[in-house]
């Protein structure tokens, strides 16, 4: 949320990007490049579509003299005590779920796997869309991810009783939280290790894609039911 706000901020007339190249690249990676408002509720509505530009002078000195409070975490904390930070503040706004938290603790390329299995994987969505069982030209396009992240949580509870089920102890929360410990902060890896996700991740697209193929065709609508 604050890199909306600050990429919001940046795309003003005369915005001067950090002179330090470093810090631009980190910045370039990070930061959405959000030109106009999207998606505000009733309230602020009549704003969507708007710049930072297109505020009025008494909307533009609110925003630039507004106080944020926040917490800086230190690199090396453990995901498990960040992610517990992020729950705990969790409830000034919308409740987030703990697979969203996940997305923003663990955010890495397993979680980039999640989101295209989502998107891609036609048999899993048609196993998961009940809309798919009765039209016959159910396509990709018809799909609507979950904006909760059920979906790639549940992908996610596959692959981790896949890999330690007979480990599995509760609660399930830190259960799946374990599965995605070691593929985080992807970027300052070294080239094995990245090497070594890589193929893991590869290798586990493929399982998935090969299980949910059979499981459409054997079971279809009864796939995923009790």
């Amino acid at each position: 949320r604050l890199t909306s706000l600050l990429g919001f901020y940046l795309n003003r007339k005369g915005a001067r990007p950090p002179s330090d190249p470093v810090v631009q690249e980190k910045m370039m990676k990070i930061l959405p490049d959000l030109k106009e408002l999207t998606k505000l509720d009733e309230s602020y509505q009549k704003l969507n579509g708007l710049s930072f530009d297109d505020l009025n002078d008494e909307r533009q000195r609110i925003f630039e003299s507004y106080t944020i409070s926040y917490m800086v975490i230190p690199p090396k904390t453990p995901k498990t005590d960040v992610f517990e930070v992020y729950e705990d503040i969790n409830s000034g706004g919308e409740d987030l779920t703990p697979q969203q938290v996940r997305r923003a603790v663990y955010h890495g390329p397993y979680i980039k796997l999640l989101d295209a299995l989502v998107h891609n994987c036609g048999d899993f969505q048609a196993i998961l869309d009940q809309k798919a069982h009765t039209n016959r030209a159910y396509s990709k396009m018809d799909f609507e991810p979950c904006p909760k992240d059920s979906d790639s949580e549940l992908i996610l509870r596959a692959f981790a009783f896949r890999r330690d089920g007979d480990k599995y102890k509760t609660p399930l929360k830190k259960f799946l939280n374990r599965e995605l410990e070691g593929t985080e902060d992807f970027d300052d890896r070294d080239d094995r290790d990245k090497k070594r996700i890589e193929t893991m991740l590869v290798e586990m697209k493929k399982e998935f894609e090969k299980v949910m193929k059979i499981a459409r065709q054997v079971f279809n609508e009864n796939a995923f039911r009790k």
